[in-house]
């Protein structure tokens, strides 16, 4: 996130389950406070990509599909979900 927000990408992050608030550390000084976003439609479809850096059980991978526009998924996350248009 850090690297990203150099390079002056407006980042924001969603974590149901373990980090709702971005602590202090020497590895993420410019994400300290940071609050995880709301997850809806409106919010997932305003980002021009979506990365998954993590599975959770309590995410609906299905509406990511429908409803994100790019999906980066390093973790394979998606691999059984049917796309609405087809995966790349």
């Amino acid at each position: 996130m850090d690297l990203l927000k150099l390079r002056r990408a407006d980042v924001s992050y969603y974590d149901p389950c373990c980090v709702l608030v971005i602590r202090s550390t020497h590895e993420r000084p410019k994400s300290t406070g940071t609050n995880s976003i709301y997850w809806d439609r409106a919010m997932v479809a305003g980002f021009d990509a979506l990365f998954i850096v993590t599975v959770h059980a309590c995410i609906n991978y299905q509406e990511i599909a429908h409803w994100a526009r790019c999906i980066v998924d390093i973790r394979n996350a998606m691999a059984s979900v049917q796309s609405p248009g087809g995966w790349l």
